[in-house]
């Protein structure tokens, strides 16, 4: 059902607004799936995990070959996490 209110403000746009993703330089806080993008690169979807040595949070890439702690991670902004669509 399309909203027809002129400020935007129905129930309907709020929830759109609750599901849109925004760029963040905030680091992921819990585990999931995040964008990623870093500078003018184009952005792709990353894992964010507890380390298997010492359960703080890391990200690996597709790209990359090493687990990153998200704390060391360089400047990047971030979008997520991501939810898995229900059946």
């Amino acid at each position: 059902m399309a909203c027809i209110c002129p400020l935007r403000g129905c129930e309907v746009h709020q929830f759109k607004r609750k599901l849109t993703l925004h760029w963040s330089t905030a680091k992921p806080t819990v585990p999931g799936f995040y964008w990623y993008k870093f500078k003018n690169e184009e952005p792709q979807i990353v894992t964010v995990y507890e380390g298997y040595e010492d359960g703080k949070l890391v990200v690996d890439t597709f790209d990359a070959m090493q687990q990153v702690p998200v704390e060391q991670e360089g400047g990047g902004q971030w979008a997520g996490p991501l939810t898995p669509p229900e059946d």
